[in-house]
């Protein structure tokens, strides 16, 4: 009787697609939520700021590389007397910093220069794919901005007037100089005084109210310490 063998081409071929089927390798198409194999594009950034050392946000700057590993920082100092101008001719020439730092008065004069913070952002995360041949793939985060709302709700109102413009927001604060007033209660009520001020001019009216002068006009007990 004469056997016939299958085609060992055919039995080759087909062994070769089951095992790029269970190791995962990529026959057409992107795993979900992928957008190109491999790593996320190296990005560069330039922070210009003035007075502030390197030395000051190297930790924030360490802690931002460390979760996006594909962004490098390039942070620039520049003098007081400087900086301005070197800003304005670096954003005229288009070759401007992608981050830099100015007085909050300034922002209502920078605004036509830059654009507002956008109502979402894109960030790039990796993950590995394929259950015995591990493949890095790069993934898009779209998420969310500050709105006005929270602008409101986060910050004094100071932030809104200067940075917010046309409805839009221009830049938020690095910091805040604050102000705590302590005062002695039983003092107040004496001078006939209700409540503490809650502006400079009725602090300087308590201030005057709350002075004691003797009869040759020195001050043993003065309305401010």
């Amino acid at each position: 009787m004469l056997k016939t063998f299958p085609n060992k081409k055919l039995i080759i071929s087909l062994l070769i697609l089951a095992f790029l089927a269970t190791t995962g390798a990529k026959c057409g198409g992107l795993p979900a939520g992928a957008i190109k194999e491999g790593k996320p594009d190296p990005i560069t950034l330039n922070y210009w700021k003035v007075f502030d050392e390197k030395s000051n946000f190297s930790d924030l700057i360490a802690q931002y590389t460390k979760a996006n590993p594909h962004v490098t920082i390039n942070y620039k100092t520049f003098t007081a007397v400087e900086y301005e101008t070197e800003l304005l001719n670096a954003l005229a020439e288009d070759r401007g910093p992608d981050i830099f730092s100015i007085q909050t008065t300034w922002m209502k004069k920078y605004a036509p220069k830059i654009e507002p913070l956008p109502d979402k952002i894109t960030t790039y995360s990796t993950f590995e794919s394929g259950s015995i041949q591990k493949v890095i793939y790069t993934k898009a985060n779209i998420k969310n901005t500050l709105t006005l709302r929270n602008i409101n709700e986060l910050y004094p109102a100071v932030v809104s007037d200067n940075q917010v413009i046309s409805g839009k927001i221009y830049g938020l604060p690095l910091s805040l100089d604050t102000l705590a007033l302590f005062y002695n209660r039983d003092l107040l009520n004496n001078a006939g005084i209700t409540t503490p001020p809650t502006n400079w001019n009725e602090f300087n009216a308590q201030v005057n109210r709350l002075t004691k002068k003797d009869a040759a006009g020195n001050i043993p007990k003065p309305g401010l310490l």
